[in-house]
């Protein structure tokens, strides 16, 4: 007994480590909280870094989400670029400056983000999803840290398609799961630059005209995916 009693002692005398945070039930509890939500509209500010530049490129943006799926999100004031997903899930994506108007249905949607053609637009609405599973589809979940804030996790996050993951290092979600609420996230490329979406105002279940999701294409350049 005499020659186990120093190790007694150094193992109460070592730091005792919390456990490795469960990322994925984070994001469980994040998706389950704002599933609820039936309506969002956002603030936000759009920066980018680039090695070239000091200073980060900024510009403000607007987001409007109604469930099931349908969703206005455009960056400028005036803004110079808008996409908008119908109840229908399709997509629409109009350049203002350009008078260019890009359009996919719902079933070019699926079709492009499954053979890695998707530009992106497979991600669209996949911050405000309604099932893990959903999510999962889109993101690999890696891990999680709680920062200074009490509550609030980044969530660090691999893109399954790999294709795009050969331009996009990882995805950080800084969310709040108890409120259901995405904070801020960013996209890591692997040339350096990153792309930073940060909320600054949130307003949760506000009634949302059908016309928000409508677009006047009035002298619009229209390319649809039988063009690409």
């Amino acid at each position: 007994m005499t020659r186990f009693f120093p190790w007694l002692l150094l193992s109460l005398a070592l730091p005792s480590f919390a456990a490795e945070p469960d990322a994925r039930a984070l994001v469980q509890r994040w998706i389950t909280v704002g599933s609820g939500v039936k309506s969002i509209e956002l603030d936000f500010v759009q920066e980018r870094k680039l090695k070239a530049l000091r200073q980060p490129l900024s510009k403000a943006g607007h987001l409007w989400f109604q469930r099931p799926e349908a969703f206005r999100w455009q960056i400028g004031e005036p803004p110079t670029l808008i996409a908008i997903r119908g109840t229908n899930g399709s997509l629409r994506v109009a350049d203002t400056q350009k008078k260019k108007l890009r359009t996919w249905t719902a079933a070019e949607l699926a079709t492009e983000a499954g053979n890695g053609q998707g530009n992106g637009f497979g991600m669209a609405g996949a911050a405000l999803p309604s099932t893990t599973e959903a999510f999962e589809q889109v993101f690999q979940i890696r891990s999680a840290k709680e920062t200074e804030t009490p509550g609030v996790w980044i969530i660090r996050l691999d893109l399954r398609d790999k294709k795009a993951g050969l331009f996009v290092k990882e995805i950080l979600f800084t969310l709040q799961p108890e409120t259901g609420s995405l904070l801020q996230f960013e996209i890591h490329m692997r040339d350096g630059s990153i792309m930073t979406t940060r909320v600054t105002r949130e307003q949760k279940n506000k009634l949302i005209p059908s016309s928000m999701f409508d677009l006047d294409t009035g002298g619009y350049e229209i390319e649809t995916a039988a063009d690409r």
